[in-house]
Parts: C-alpha cells; structure tokens; sequence
C-alpha cells in the first residue's frame, strides 16, 4: 500500500485564480530525498472555508522539510560548578555569585556570541520534565545551572578557553539546530536503534501518530522529517559520525504551536500510542 502522506506537503489555500498556490506554503521543501515520494491526489481533501472562493486545503499528510540551507551559527551551553562536581575548575565547590556575575558579563562582552541567558535549576528541572515526563531523584537540586548563547560560528576553541575559568565545569559549543525558528516542537519516531526492545517504528504506528497530531488543538501544521536528513541534522549538531547518528535517529515529526502553552497536550494525546521514542521542545 502506497503511503501516501510519507512527506508530501498541502498548501492552506486554494486558489481560483489560476495563479496555484500561495508563496508561502509552497508545499515542498528545497531538501529532498530519493524516499520522498511526490505529492499525490489522495493526499489533499477540500472542505468549505475561508480561503480564496470558501475552499480550504485539509491536510491529510504532513508538509515536507521546508526549504532552507544547513545553519552556519552555533549554540553554546556554559554550566557551572555545583558542590561536589568532580572537575578541575571546581574543586568540588558551587560557583559563587561573585563568579556567575563574572562569566556573565564576559560572555555578554565576547564577540560573536550574542542571546546571553542564564537558565536556573528550577527552570532546567523544568525543562527536563517536560522533555522526558518523568521527574530526577533529587529535584532540581539534581540539575545544573547554566548559561546559553548563540554563536555567529561554531568554534570548538572557545568552549576549551572558557572551562579553564573559575566557576565554570564545562562549556559545550555545538552547531545550531536546523529546525530552530522553524517549529516548536518534536516528536522523535523510533529508529533503528533509538528505542529499546524494539524495532523502527512501523507504516501503522507512524500514521496513527500523525493522525493524533493533524487533530490535535493548537498544532497548526506538522511536518515531516525524513531518517536520513535526521541523521545528518544530528551528526551536524553533535559531531560525530554519520553512521552512528544515522543509528541514534529515526524519523521526526517538527510541530508548529498556535502558542508556546500548547505544547503540554502533546504528551497526553500520544500516551499509549507505540513507536515514540521522545517529546520536546525546540530551544
């Protein structure tokens, strides 16, 4: 059986002026893949509206990666010592206020580095439960406090230099995700070994996901992410090898939120349903 909404993509308006669809909701992205068959007629129903003459497109498959280039900025995640932490800097002690004022105002001065933002232990404990739903023995005294910032470019360099400062256990300079600013959210598929005690996620178990996630309130649209452009989004963000991203991935539905609120229905509306490896925001 043909599956018919793989990565095909639907425009939100049909237009009778001959002129096609809309600019912005080209439905194809500028990445394709040999495994991304082309939209078909069965994957667009119409129903009356508010579109051009009162006819709207009714997504029945997801949109295909949107057209867009590899980011060439970076992202960097500077965490401080907590009591005990067993690194060099940090003797086993906390970082003290006089040092967390210090490493800020340094990273806020540092060229190319720009989006400076201190995230507490409560707000990254919070994260973590939205991210797993599970809760961390300890709380969020568990959780390290840190700083994150954006990169004009990677470098690896300046991560080495910053963890010889006082106060700081490690700094990690990692590339940016493809998909920042372009969804909210994601919802990773099992892939080929992603997921314990079980294979990749089946043709079935995919479409009943998507089919929760087209209905769901506030999910304005869902996309498609193909394994192979996964792999290679994750081999980007966190070196390594190709191969081994390939092994850690599957495929990834990206959401796009009414608001950021409505990401608290996802986990409840997916609850029982296999072949989901993982829900989270995109930060």
């Amino acid at each position: 059986m043909r599956r018919t909404w793989a990565v095909a993509a639907l425009t939100t308006a049909l237009a009778t002026s001959g002129m096609g669809v809309a600019a912005a909701d080209v439905p194809i992205g500028g990445i394709r893949h040999s495994d991304e068959p082309a939209l078909g007629p069965d994957d667009v129903t119409s129903r009356v509206g508010t579109g051009a003459e009162g006819v709207v497109a009714e997504a029945v498959a997801p949109l295909a990666t949107p057209d867009g280039s590899w980011p060439v900025t970076g992202r960097l995640s500077v965490y401080l010592c907590a009591k005990g932490t067993d690194v060099r800097n940090c003797h086993g002690q906390a970082v003290t206020a006089e040092q967390k004022r210090k490493i800020e105002k340094l990273l806020k001065r540092l060229p190319g580095v720009s989006d400076v933002r201190y995230v507490s232990q409560s707000e990254a404990y919070r994260n973590f439960r939205e991210d797993t739903g599970r809760t961390k023995a300890g709380g969020r005294s568990g959780m390290p406090q840190y700083f994150r910032a954006t990169l004009d470019r990677p470098n690896v360099k300046l991560g080495e230099k910053l963890e010889r400062l006082p106060g700081i256990a490690s700094a990690v300079v990692q590339r940016s995700d493809f998909w920042t600013g372009k969804a909210g959210a994601m919802v990773r598929l099992c892939g080929p070994s992603s997921c314990a005690n079980r294979l990749t996620i089946t043709d079935h178990e995919r479409d009943a996901v998507f089919e929760v996630l087209r209905n769901l309130q506030g999910v304005k649209k869902v996309y498609m992410e193909t394994h192979r452009h996964a792999a290679q989004n994750h081999q980007r963000v966190f070196s390594g090898s190709l191969q081994d991203a390939s092994k850690q991935t599957g495929q990834v539905f990206h959401l796009v939120l009414s608001s950021p609120a409505d990401f608290s229905r996802i986990r409840p509306a997916l609850k029982g349903l296999t072949g989901v490896h993982g829900i989270s925001r995109h930060r």
